[in-house]
């Protein structure tokens, strides 16, 4: 079942015809060439003793093996490919205010997994492999305004984890930074608006996933009445991990199962990892071969919506992906990724029934340097009030949108998924 486009409420909705134009101006400047390659014809690339995929370098990521376990009795849950990348990334925006509104400073960034390949990234998009130049290439822009420490008035700063079924430990730092002074626009960096980018929210494949887990962390969601109170949600999320005997550890890719072969490693039935050779575009080098998560379907996200006393909640769950840094992290109500929660075809058939409203639904594509054309329909469905007293278990509980954020405070705490699932409340995108 599928929900399917964006519903009526969204029509007449369109991102500025300003942005689109400066995207479609900076593809035609500075599009890539992209083509497959098998992932052993990769030059740079090749696989070491123990079946591990990884770069001459010894930097950016590797595909190697993963092992879950039981703490107790040591038997191994589950195995099978997992990218590993220890670079901690750094995601930031810079904020300022022009004319008495505030602006963020936004980027036109091509990815050679972006479906259109352009989309508008944050201020700074980079990994320490890219800071630190690892790969020969120039420096990258505006970074000195957010390390080595911030240039300005810190308003977000967390780490969070990035995609735990595909990466082991993967994070990134996410941040805003205000600032008084003047910063120029290039023409790869532009400001824009709040309602700007609420409008970019109701685009396909418009807004990266690493603007939208940035934008997440925006200060613009009021408080209210909230069925549980904000220590008890942390101690929700706090318990269920304190009480997770589940860990994992990495092992050699020869060590685990998979389909396919050395050029094409299918590591689930959800996902594979692919080859692809780039040439072309204004990036650090100008050609380079690298491996991509290529997803087999379009996967479906879709959070719930009711109202409590007024105040509306939104049901979020908590989940453990065999790559989690922390165990469990918050995710929608209903989230393919890994395996089936106990109520995902129950919520999934309530978001589809005549009880719901659709107000939101828009297709977005996870990261373009990491993975190939992977999208995800991002669904908030408003369902009546009642459902808050249907009993759940004990891995589900309805939230304010303010409590959802102020998990975002701690580390490892907040799924790609739901992050989204905020951007698209905290830029006006959908007022609940």
């Amino acid at each position: 079942m599928s929900v399917g486009s964006s519903p009526a409420t969204a029509r007449g909705r369109q991102a500025p015809a300003s942005v689109l134009t400066w995207l479609a101006r900076y593809r035609a400047d500075h599009g890539l060439q992209v083509r497959r390659t098998l992932l052993d014809g990769m030059p740079g690339w090749h696989f070491d003793d123990l079946g591990n995929l990884v770069h001459q370098t010894g930097r950016f990521f590797s595909v190697r093996g993963l092992e879950t376990f039981d703490v107790d009795s040591r038997q191994v849950i589950e195995s099978g490919p997992i990218l590993l990348q220890r670079d901690v990334g750094v995601l930031g925006i810079i904020t300022r205010r022009i004319g008495g509104v505030v602006h963020y400073l936004m980027q036109a960034k091509i990815e050679p997994g972006n479906p259109g390949q352009v989309q508008v990234s944050p201020t700074v998009q980079a990994t320490r492999s890219n800071y630190d130049r690892a790969h020969g290439g120039g420096a990258t822009a505006y970074l000195d305004w957010f390390l080595p420490t911030p240039s300005g008035q810190v308003k977000a700063d967390s780490l969070q984890g990035e995609h735990s079924a595909v990466f082991f430990h993967k994070h990134n730092r996410n941040m805003i930074v205000s600032v008084d002074q003047d910063v120029p626009e290039t023409e790869s960096h532009r400001w824009l608006t709040r309602t700007e980018l609420r409008d970019c929210m109701w685009q396909d494949h418009l807004l990266n996933m690493d603007s939208r887990c940035v934008l997440a962390h925006l200060p613009t969601l009021p408080v209210g009445p909230s069925r549980h109170t904000d220590a008890e949600v942390q101690s929700w999320l706090t318990s269920l991990r304190a009480t997770d005997m589940v860990e994992a550890r990495l092992v050699g890719l020869d060590q685990v199962p998979y389909l396919g072969d050395r050029g094409v490693i299918q590591a689930s039935a959800d996902f594979r990892v692919v080859g692809v050779q780039v040439s072309g575009g204004n990036r650090e080098v100008v050609g380079w071969s690298q491996p991509l998560v290529e997803y087999t379907t379009t996967r479906e996200e879709i959070l719930l919506a009711a109202e409590y006393r007024g105040e509306p909640h939104l049901l979020i769950q908590a989940r453990r992906e065999a790559g989690s840094r922390a165990g469990f992290e918050a995710y929608p109500s209903v989230t393919h990724v890994g395996r089936d929660s106990p109520l995902s075809e129950e919520l999934q058939e309530l978001a589809l029934s005549s009880q719901a409203e659709i107000v939101y639904s828009t297709l977005h594509s996870e990261e373009g340097g990491r993975f190939l054309g992977a999208n995800s329909r991002y669904v908030i469905a408003r369902v009546p009030d009642s459902v808050m007293e249907r009993p759940l278990p004990a891995g589900y509980m309805w939230v304010t949108p303010a409590q959802a954020q102020m998990l975002t405070m701690g580390s490892y705490t907040v799924s790609v998924q739901m992050r989204t699932m905020l951007a698209v409340l905290t830029t006006g995108c959908v007022v609940l």
